[in-house]
């Protein structure tokens, strides 16, 4: 990995840059590792930006985002795992910093679920149901009534 890449993937080699610098490499970070639209998305459902999400303010709105983006990055990626090491240098926070911020959603994630369904559902598609007063309105409908089946002896006669 070139130096460059180590500067801007590692929070820790960019300490004495303004903030505002230090967003934009952690921005860069995100691109280069192609997550960046991944994080927006999630950013959006909150009404924040990427740059809002890695900085270091702590509005309740954008600690929310982050939170979300926490969990995202830990649990909903199909194609890999991230640590909790990881996802702090790519948000500029220590790894406990994202564990608790990955509890804290959890724990808010059901009725969080109503507002925000989640990018990739993990679950199986339950099976629509209906309830007996959706039943009653429905037409009767003559269940299907297929032809027997001929043997293929009965077949080569006819």
């Amino acid at each position: 990995m070139s130096e460059l890449a180590i500067r801007v993937v590692d929070a820790e080699f960019v300490e004495d840059e303004t903030p505002a610098a230090r967003v934009k490499s952690l921005v860069k970070a995100l691109r280069l590792r192609r997550l960046y639209e991944f994080v927006d998305q999630i950013a959006q459902r909150y009404g924040v930006t990427v740059e809002m999400v890695v900085s270091r303010d702590r509005h309740a709105s954008i600690a929310a985002a982050r939170h979300a983006v926490c969990y995202a990055l830990r649990y909903d990626l199909p194609d890999r795992d991230l640590s909790f090491p990881e996802i702090g240098r790519l948000i500029d926070r220590d790894h406990s910093t994202v564990i608790s911020s990955v509890k804290v959603h959890a724990s808010n994630k059901t009725h969080r679920l109503l507002r925000h369904p989640p990018l990739l559902a993990r679950t199986k598609p339950q099976p629509f149901l209906l309830q007996e007063a959706d039943q009653a309105s429905l037409p009767d409908i003559p269940d299907l009534v297929l032809p027997e089946s001929t043997t293929s002896a009965e077949s080569a006669v006819a």
